[in-house]
């Protein structure tokens, strides 16, 4: 029988990769290289689309850099995010998306958008090797949670360890968490027993825990479609499922008050809108102003200096 002349499908990403390698030859990329380690800020002008995803992925593979690429808008950012996938692979290339809501618009935002943007700061702050994060102007502008918050507001369940049910309810709710029937949505939990099932907004799929009294026996992964039991987990990181936290309300309602905002009008133009403190986080996140002082992605020190690149979409 003659041999199988089906050829055997190789990544994209791992076709591309190598080349990736060949950018030290360039005296371009090298000058490229000097100016950012030295801290300098520089133009990269009438860039082709191929060639300025070439130089940016060469500067995670073999720079060793973070590297945020801010887009006019979300179709160019996700755009962006398929070029650098192709050399990188896309496990290396972050999308920050846009919550999809306007500003001080009366609606809550994309549940699926706020789980990728919280996925792509946890991905962020624990990446074990240089990744590319791309996002769009307005994304980066808004709101979001500050890093020290979205580690310290978060915990470890492991096997074994003891979990009250009334103390991780409460936590859940703290967190922005919505008790639903069934979980298939990142940000939601149920309890059935002695089973409690998450969907964290740090993982792609949610997890099963089974209690023997207030024990953690097991801890599993399960399909949301089918609501089976997949593979065992050593540990579930669950962390904050909003891009806001009302721990400092007080705080933030006495700086408002300095401000002058502590006296209504007598006669306001408008009904005032009031959210009971039983409401869902998405009713709240749908009123929260954006008073931050620094973004997540920009935040974290960095190695190098300003990029402006005047480049063909």
């Amino acid at each position: 029988m003659a041999p199988s002349s089906t050829p055997t499908l190789v990544s994209s990403s791992a076709r591309l990769g190598g080349i990736l390698a060949l950018a030290e030859r360039s005296e371009r990329y090298r000058e490229l290289e000097g100016r950012l380690e030295a801290r300098e800020s520089l133009v990269v002008a009438e860039a082709t689309a191929g060639g300025r995803a070439f130089a940016w992925s060469a500067l995670v593979a073999h720079g060793g850099r973070n590297v945020a690429l801010i887009a006019p808008g979300e179709d160019r950012a996700r755009r962006w995010r398929a070029e650098l996938g192709g050399w990188l692979g896309d496990d290396r290339v972050l999308l920050f998306p846009e919550r999809e809501s306007m500003p001080f618009e009366a609606s809550a935002p994309s549940a699926s958008a706020v789980h990728q943007r919280l996925l792509t700061l946890w991905r962020l702050a624990t990446a074990q090797a240089p990744v590319a994060v791309v996002a769009s102007l307005r994304a980066v502008l808004e709101h979001t949670i500050p890093p020290d918050d979205l580690a310290r507001r978060g915990r470890t369940l492991r096997a074994g360890d003891t979990l009250s049910w009334q103390e991780t309810a409460t936590w859940l709710f703290d967190l922005g968490y919505e008790p639903v029937t069934e979980v298939s949505e990142p940000g939601t939990f149920s309890r059935r027993g002695g089973i409690v099932d998450i969907y964290p907004a740090s993982a792609e799929q949610p997890a099963r825990v089974e209690l023997f009294g207030d024990e953690i026996e097991t801890l599993r992964a399960f399909d949301p479609i089918t609501q089976r039991s997949q593979a065992d987990l050593a540990q579930l990181d669950v962390l904050p499922a909003r891009e806001f936290s009302l721990q400092h309300a007080a705080e933030l309602a006495e700086r408002l008050a300095t401000a002058g905002w502590g006296a209504p009008p007598p006669k306001p133009p408008m009904p005032l809108l009031h959210i009971p403190s039983s409401s869902t986080s998405s009713a709240k996140e749908a009123t929260r102003p954006a008073l931050t002082r620094s973004h997540p992605l920009l935040a974290r020190p960095v190695r190098c200096s300003t990029i402006s690149a005047t480049a063909r979409a």
